[in-house]
């Protein structure tokens, strides 16, 4: 299980930038906020859908309208 590398996680399911540490260094990546089973909070790294321990995280900005 993921462990919370900040003292606010976001508080919402949903898409997320995060940073996470691997063995080639801090990485930004998107990631996935599950809650399964209810109650439990992880991430879910795209595209491997690894669970790993996320450093910081911000909301993903909407898309472009130009």
């Amino acid at each position: 299980m993921a462990k919370w590398g900040t003292k606010n996680p976001p508080k919402k399911k949903g898409r997320y930038l995060v940073t996470i540490d691997t063995p080639f260094g801090r990485q930004v990546r998107q990631a996935d906020r599950c809650e399964y089973p209810k109650g439990n909070w992880i991430w879910n790294v795209l595209p491997s859908m690894d669970i790993v321990d996320v450093v910081a995280w911000q909301k993903c900005p909407e898309p472009y309208k130009g």
